[in-house]
């Protein structure tokens, strides 16, 4: 009868369960992690397009700033990004078309993500991303 609870592995079950239960909690907030930034990126992506070709269509440098500006807040209210601040500069420097050399317009959005439902001090609460985009200014926009 010694021999039979000798080498029993009774219980065994009830300890996997206690340490694998808090890894795939950590694993399924490490994909919810990725999913939020995911969508951020491209958010801030499509921001920062947004932002270059509005401008780019514009008759002016200054207009073409404002429209920029605009147009990148337009997009990132449109998403579902929880952003803390959303900084949008809109470079018009290169606006004007001279010869053979066409101007360009380039837009940088930076967001700071904030993570609201996920409260893992691995994880930091709030995460910048940043994006550019350029796009060239249209040759016959005055004609």
């Amino acid at each position: 009868m010694k021999d039979l609870f000798k080498n029993s592995e009774r219980g065994s079950q009830s300890v996997s369960t206690f340490f694998a239960i808090p890894i795939i909690f950590l694993f399924f907030m490490l994909i919810l992690y990725a999913g939020v930034m995911g969508s951020a990126k491209h958010a801030v992506q499509s921001a920062a397009n947004a932002a270059a070709r509005d401008a780019s269509l514009a008759r002016t440098s200054n207009s073409g700033k404002a429209a920029g500006i605009q147009a990148a807040k337009r997009v990132m209210t449109q998403g579902s990004v929880n952003c803390d601040s959303i900084d949008v500069d809109v470079d018009t420097s290169r606006f004007q078309t001279s010869g053979t050399n066409f101007g360009r317009v380039d837009a940088t959005v930076t967001c700071d993500v904030v993570f609201s439902g996920i409260k893992i001090s691995a994880i930091p609460g709030i995460q910048s991303t940043t994006a550019h985009g350029t796009s060239p200014v249209d040759s016959f926009r005055e004609r």
